[in-house]
């Protein structure tokens, strides 16, 4: 009886291994661009008074990103081990495509103490948060022909500080790669020696916002993933809501889908800077404000 036992018990740890080897999860995410027509220029609730005054907004027809994370949570802490993580960008530079409608099927780092061959253990997993960390953009555009003079003069044009750029003279067209110019006076104004880079968690807030990191200790009810980064802007989004993520059983294939989508119309605004002389160097080319408004995350089961 004894030996009959113990084979009756042997199964049943086989069969509890083996419970996922047949399953099967995809992982795949779009980027792309939108275009929103409730979200106006030139008039006082979409505009900046810090930058002299408003001359025009452009529309990339490019727009790119190298994405350092894009990671989906289900507790803030992501040091806990009982935190379940899908890190489909984790710790790298990636370059996604959000004019091309770029797709990605990923191949995603899984955190959490309940893995086993891929998927967790844990049959079913509420993604609260997403994270979503940008190190650098990449905009093509038309500039106002006015702007010729200065931005052919490299060494006077301060417009596009903190960017290397390339400049089509007959056509008058620019390619912009951008760390934080863009974003920056969008988020502090006018402020010097503020965090240069900035992160987007969605999830688990009512309104979107900026949180500064202090350096002080957070109570748990306002902690999120990364909250103690002390040298980037975290910009919290509510343009997502918690979503259930089932893990596939044996003969199934599931496709765990996100998008996310950037809002690009007119999201480049030109002002007439300190002087209020347009098309002049200090001139100020920025983000529209909020700016992080305009992204949007989606994320999906698809049942196969």
């Amino acid at each position: 009886m004894k030996q009959i036992a113990g084979i009756l018990t042997l199964l049943l740890i086989l069969t509890a291994c083996n419970k996922f080897d047949m399953g099967t999860m995809k992982y795949k995410a779009k980027f792309c661009t939108t275009v929103d027509q409730q979200l106006k220029t030139g008039n006082s609730d979409s505009t900046y008074t810090i930058f002299g005054d408003y001359i025009t907004s452009i529309t990339p027809y490019h727009f790119s990103s190298a994405v350092q994370m894009f990671v989906f949570q289900d507790d803030y802490n992501d040091q806990d081990p009982r935190c379940h993580m899908i890190s489909f960008i984790e710790n790298q530079q990636m370059d996604v495509d959000f004019s091309g409608n770029q797709e990605i099927e990923f191949n995603p780092v899984l955190h959490s103490t309940d893995i086993r061959n891929g998927l967790f253990e844990q049959k079913e997993t509420d993604f609260r948060f997403i994270s979503f960390v940008p190190e650098r953009f990449v905009h093509e555009f038309e500039i106002p022909v006015d702007y010729l003079d200065a931005i052919k003069n490299l060494n006077s044009n301060d417009m596009l500080w903190g960017s290397t750029y390339i400049y089509d003279s007959i056509n008058n067209k620019i390619k912009v790669n951008s760390t934080k110019h863009f974003s920056y006076g969008a988020i502090h104004g006018n402020a010097n020696a503020k965090p240069t880079g900035f992160l987007l968690i969605f999830g688990e807030t009512d309104s979107s916002h900026i949180y500064l990191y202090n350096g002080g200790t957070l109570p748990e009810t306002e902690r999120f993933p990364f909250w103690d980064s002390p040298n980037r802007v975290i910009i919290r989004s509510s343009n997502f809501q918690t979503q259930k993520i089932v893990m596939p059983e044996e003969g199934e294939t599931y496709t765990m889908y996100a998008t996310l989508s950037f809002n690009t119309d007119n999201l480049i605004q030109l002002y007439a800077g300190n002087d209020n002389i347009p098309y002049t160097r200090d001139d100020v080319f920025v983000y529209a404000p909020r700016f992080w408004e305009r992204v949007h995350i989606n994320l999906e089961m698809i049942y196969n």
